[in-house]
């Protein structure tokens, strides 16, 4: 299945792909413009807004993948008959609406664990995968057939009875290959900073800052890219799903050559006896050419403009009511529900899976006995389930911890801003006449710091660092002053450098150039 999406992606060509790609575009530009506005800049006024222009995304999304994935189902079967006019974008609008009820209720599972961490994420991605068993084909469905609203996704429900388990594995080697497409666009991005950094100079603090697992928007950015690389291939898979259902289901690959038989067959030769006996022959003959279609049966002769027109001859509605009788028996109904049951068999077939992973018949033949126990697999089940349980505790304790931590500092931060410069100028003096030029240095640049805040020139906060200050400053006396202080601190404090009366004089220099300036 998802061989024949990746197919439909490659034949679409380069054009179908980038229409896919701008489909989920606008909404991937909200999610980053909403989290940058909230979280970085602190406006929220803004919320009723950004609501409406995510739905307006989401709905334009879906109107352009269904199209998109209409090209796909034609890619892939072109001799399937489908209606010839594209759907109304209202039609799939109302299908889109329905659909969302639905991605609204799954996705608080994603922000249940995004507030634990943006990579808490990753741990519930496999968990998401039950949602391909469900209505994969909607997207092709709704721009192939005239229902709409319910009565589609209703169709489209029916479309994966029996395969629920299979969309539901190719759901899951998607979120699979999203995942690893995300490692690899990070780890690009971070490769390419250090490569910068050797070749060209860049700002080590500007590397490190991209790099640091604190850094929320960088993540995000690779996620949203991430997802919108993926959006040609969901219209694939919808087209495979809805392909699929019409091919296997409804027989509609057969009905067609049928068709195509009768009418070839009618066109030359009239004296044919299309008697029911004729059947079998009829439909091993449509069969194999629906398999493999000879030219002769995939494109028919056109008759003539001499040959009198076609007359339907009273053998032709029963053999379509033969073959519809074929097509009800069990041998062609292999992947269909038995009596509303899905669920009960997707479990058994998924245990069966396992335990023939875990133990083929070659191996329990050729293998020697030993006294280890064989473990059911619903055992590493459970196990799975605990380590995850697990994580997600220990995520929760660690954010709690960060939560606790990032309130005692910035009560710290409000402390020592509500304090004067000049405390820290006079701390300065105590400690240097005590004889500790070291912890006399650090409150000299605590001052600068808390003068430079007062004066709008920076925003005061311990997560930044000294340099990342002096990026954000103007240029003039006081930005050489504290570039100079700043340079001398870092190598004093953070650098273990021995700390001399000397270099308490240069810095309370320096930091009364700082001070005095922002008095002036």
């Amino acid at each position: 299945m998802l061989d024949g999406a990746l197919l439909a992606v490659r034949r679409g060509g380069g054009a179908a792909f980038v229409r896919g790609l701008l489909a989920g575009t606008p909404i991937a530009l909200l999610a980053l413009g909403i989290y940058y506005l909230e979280r970085i800049e602190g406006i929220r006024t803004l919320r009723p807004l950004f609501a409406l222009a995510l739905t307006a995304a989401y709905l334009a999304r879906c109107v352009s993948l269904s199209g998109l994935a209409r090209t796909y189902a034609l890619e892939l079967r072109p001799t399937l008959p489908i209606n010839v006019e594209r759907a109304h974008p209202a039609s799939v609008v109302t299908t889109s609406g329905v659909v969302g009820l639905g991605l609204w209720m799954w996705l608080w599972l994603l922000v249940g664990m995004a507030v634990l961490s943006p990579f808490a994420v990753i741990f519930v991605w496999p968990l998401l995968s039950v949602r391909g068993g469900v209505a994969p084909s909607w997207l092709a469905r709704s721009a192939c057939e005239p229902e709409r609203g319910w009565a589609a996704f209703g169709q489209a429900f029916d479309d994966t009875a029996g395969t629920r388990g299979v969309f539901s594995v190719v759901e899951l080697l998607t979120l699979i290959g999203a995942v690893g497409a995300f490692a690899n666009l990070y780890a690009f991005c971070s490769v390419g900073l250090l490569l910068a950094h050797s070749m060209v100079g860049l700002d080590v603090a500007l590397v490190s800052t991209f790099l640091s697992l604190d850094n929320t928007l960088v993540p995000l950015f690779v996620a949203s890219l991430t997802l919108v690389l993926m959006e040609p291939l969901r219209a694939a898979i919808s087209a495979q799903a809805f392909v699929d259902a019409r091919s296997r289901r409804d027989g509609a690959d057969l009905h067609a050559a049928i068709d195509r038989v009768i009418e070839s067959s009618t066109s030359r030769t009239r004296g044919l006896d299309m008697r029911p006996p004729t059947v079998a022959a009829l439909v091993l003959i449509a069969t194999t050419s629906a398999l493999h279609p000879t030219p002769a049966l995939a494109e028919p002769d056109a008759p003539s403009a001499d040959a009198p027109p076609m007359e339907a001859r009273s053998g032709d509605a029963e053999v379509r009511q033969h073959v519809d009788e074929i097509l009800a028996r069990h041998e062609f109904r292999e992947f269909a529900d038995q009596d509303n049951k899905a669920l009960r068999d997707l479990f058994e077939r998924f245990f069966r899976w396992l335990e023939e992973i875990f133990e083929s018949e070659e191996d329990t033949a050729t293998r020697e006995p030993s006294g280890m126990p064989a473990i059911p697999p619903w055992v590493l089940i459970a196990l799975a389930l605990l380590g995850l349980l697990l994580i997600a505790s220990y995520a929760y304790s660690k954010r709690r911890i960060v939560q606790h931590t990032g309130a005692t500092s910035r009560q710290q931060t409000q402390a020592i801003l509500a304090q004067e410069p000049t405390s820290f100028l006079d701390e300065a003096t105590r400690l240097a006449q005590g004889g500790d030029p070291r912890a006399a240095l650090r409150a000299l640049y605590v001052a600068t710091l808390v003068t430079l805040d007062r004066a709008r020139l920076i925003e005061f906060d311990p997560t930044r660092t000294n340099w990342q200050y002096l990026r954000g400053m103007p240029r003039g006396e006081v930005r050489d002053a504290f570039a100079s202080f700043t340079r001398l601190f870092d190598h004093k404090w953070y650098g273990h450098e021995p700390t001399t009366m000397e270099d308490y004089e240069r810095g309370r220099a320096l930091a009364d150039r700082v001070c005095a300036e922002d008095a002036a």
